[in-house]
């Protein structure tokens, strides 16, 4: 399932594209934090144009094997650039924040605390901080080119999860997957979309890992591969998915505890090298929270955070866990969706499909329900925890961010249900 012989040499190429897009990327995300009294902006500029370049040759590369997947992401990018935002929340928020950086050419918006709109200040700026390095590049800012910040982003991963699929079948449902349940957040300038794909990149990496107990190697192509190529390219997917919201920190640690828990339930060893990786992961998240902290940013304007640092948080926490009417308006919020609804119907009729006639079990299989298994639970009762929680009017919370907030757990379902399914074809069968 997680073995692909086919086409090898240009996967190859992409992946170690893909690992470069994303060193240039993380560099930016840094330039752009020491940019203070230095003068970073030519520097970030080349790295965008290389960024450009690179995106632009796997794209090319993907055609060589797979025309539909180049010709998605070819979509994505015409329909990304081809209007301005029109959503609020990625104009007022992820938009707003990368247009402050780029006048200002600093941070200077968090360090004088000048800007509380939407919680803004206490986000990680990884999709923001390369919109505005996209708007250097075209030297003025618009409301159209940066907006290219959150396909650019979503590269990397929609590539390498589409590295497993091994047929035109499930070529065509993976896009239609995206189409359907991701929509249109890749080109709106919005987050979620690319919180979702890293989401289950990173739980694809995780069994990478799990699956290569005693020799950490890639198991994607016939030749192998470094490993330190493949542990590099895990540690910048695990440290993006901690930076690029904040509640994506707690997703991360949820694969890191279903990682664990599976090594349990599968009798086998939790490797330090492992445990290292993963602390590694939460460092790029743990020097935004040390410099926030350390210019005293106002929290108090994040209703999450707010929450938890408030006096009144148990007593918050008490009186809503039992007021059970919460509980049905967040299940019809959080289930009742059109992206949730997708998902769930796809993955019980492939899995259905896959093992109403009495087929065995892989070990691999078992391996991907028992971590997803776990994720769901942990990931639900996160989301109905944030809710329970918020400080806004439930319903409001609901209706704004339900949707959203599931798309993650939607997609990662969505795409393991298609993997295990397209095991009961034969390779070349479509």
């Amino acid at each position: 399932m997680f073995s692909v012989v086919d086409n090898f040499f240009h996967k190859r190429k992409i992946f170690i594209c893909l690992i470069i897009s994303q060193l240039l990327i993380f560099s930016n995300y840094y330039f752009w934090l020491l940019s203070g009294s230095i003068d970073l902006s030519y520097i970030r500029i080349t790295f965008t144009i290389f960024i450009f370049g690179i995106c632009f040759y796997s794209i090319v590369e993907i055609t060589r094997y797979e025309k539909f997947i180049s010709i998605m992401l070819i979509f994505y990018i015409i329909m990304c650039v081809g209007s301005p935002s029109f959503h609020w929340d990625a104009r007022s928020f992820w938009l707003f924040v990368s247009k402050q950086l780029f006048y200002d050419q600093n941070l200077n918006y968090l360090i004088e605390n000048y800007n509380v709109i939407h919680d803004s200040n206490f986000y990680p700026i990884l999709g923001p901080s390369l919109g505005s390095s996209i708007a250097e590049v075209f030297g003025e800012w618009n409301e159209v080119y940066p907006k290219l910040f959150s396909i650019i982003l979503s590269i990397p991963p929609l590539i390498y999860l589409s590295f497993f699929l091994k047929n035109k079948f499930s070529i065509c449902i993976y896009i239609a997957i995206v189409l359907f349940i991701l929509e249109k957040s890749f080109i709106i300038g919005e987050m979620d979309g690319i919180v979702a794909v890293y989401f289950t990149l990173c739980t694809v990496l995780s069994i990478q890992l799990l699956q290569n107990q005693n020799s950490i190697k890639v198991v994607l192509f016939r030749k192998n591969l470094s490993s330190k190529l493949f542990l590099l390219f895990v540690f910048l997917n695990f440290s993006f998915l901690t930076i690029l919201k904040v509640e994506a920190v707690v997703y991360l640690f949820i694969i890191i505890l279903s990682f664990y828990l599976c090594t349990l339930f599968r009798n086998r060893n939790f490797l330090i090298k492992d445990f290292i990786l993963f602390i590694l992961s939460f460092l790029s998240f743990s020097i935004w929270v040390y410099f926030v902290y350390s210019n005293n940013v106002d929290l108090t304007s994040h209703s999450g955070v707010s929450v938890l640092i408030g006096n009144d948080f148990i007593n918050i926490f008490i009186r809503q866990l039992f007021d059970f009417k919460n509980f049905f308006i967040i299940s019809k919020y959080i289930y009742l969706n059109k992206p949730f609804f997708i998902a769930f119907s796809l993955s019980i009729f492939f899995l259905t499909f896959t093992y109403s006639g009495g087929k065995k079990i892989m070990n691999i299989e078992k391996d991907i329900l028992i971590i997803i298994a776990i994720i769901m639970i942990f990931y639900i009762m996160f989301i109905y925890f944030v809710f329970l929680v918020t400080r806004a009017d439930l319903l409001w919370q609901l209706d704004v961010s339900a949707k959203r907030v599931m798309l993650p757990l939607s997609f990662l379902i969505s795409y393991f249900s298609l993997l295990i399914f397209q095991s009961n074809f034969k390779k070349n069968k479509f």
